[in-house]
């Protein structure tokens, strides 16, 4: 029987905490259980790593995170990595991102 060769992407966990992060890395779009998602890499004040998922669609609004990011930070994102954003989770475990922008 052949084998399959399959890689698995290591990511950081998963973003659990509201606060100030800086993006050290920004995935292409990738397929999850939840659709197309860019995944950042994203680095707290303390120097722990985490992973950001922010939905991509094709259809981008200012309502969106991903929207947010491109009228921040332009649509390349290779421009995204050293920039800073706040988190924020509500009561359901939704997360809000605010680009921040001097």
């Amino acid at each position: 029987m052949p084998r399959l060769n399959v890689r698995l992407a290591q990511y950081p966990g998963q973003l659990t905490q509201p606060g100030r992060y800086e993006i050290e890395a920004v995935k292409p779009p990738q397929e999850t259980r939840y659709g197309q998602t860019l995944i950042l890499v994203v680095t707290n004040t303390e120097g722990q790593q985490a992973s950001l998922f922010v939905p991509f669609a094709t259809e981008i609004s200012e309502q969106t995170n991903l929207g947010r990011l491109i009228k921040a930070f332009g649509a390349e994102t290779d421009h995204w990595i050293g920039k800073k954003l706040d988190v924020s989770i509500d009561e359901t475990g939704r997360r809000t991102v605010e680009p921040v922008v001097k």
